[in-house]
């Protein structure tokens, strides 16, 4: 085997992920959404606003988080089923949540 006949993959390999890296570095470029299923006060609360802080600060970029409780967490599950499937809307839930339901 010669050299450049182990090269070109290993170079389309180093292509290919040069270019996944250049594509996915766009995110996020509007503002992030946070969804709790839980009153606002409680430990799922604490743990969205602390990961909102840091991802806002790493990224840039505005990070909201949503408090929406009600029915045992089904509201805000819903609120985060329903949104567009952009990438853009996280759903930050407890065991006891999805447990429940």
């Amino acid at each position: 085997m010669t050299i450049s006949r182990l090269l070109r993959p290993a170079l389309a390999g180093a292509c290919l992920l040069w270019a996944a890296a250049s594509h996915a570095a766009g995110w996020p470029d509007k503002p992030v959404t946070i969804i709790v299923p839980s009153a606002a006060g409680g430990a799922a609360d604490l743990t969205a606003r602390t990961f909102a802080q840091y991802l806002g600060e790493k990224t840039g970029q505005t990070v909201i988080v949503e408090d929406r409780p009600g029915a045992g967490g089904i509201v805000g599950t819903n609120a985060s089923k329903s949104a567009a499937p952009d990438g853009y809307t996280f759903l930050l839930s407890t065991n006891s949540t999805h447990s429940a339901n």
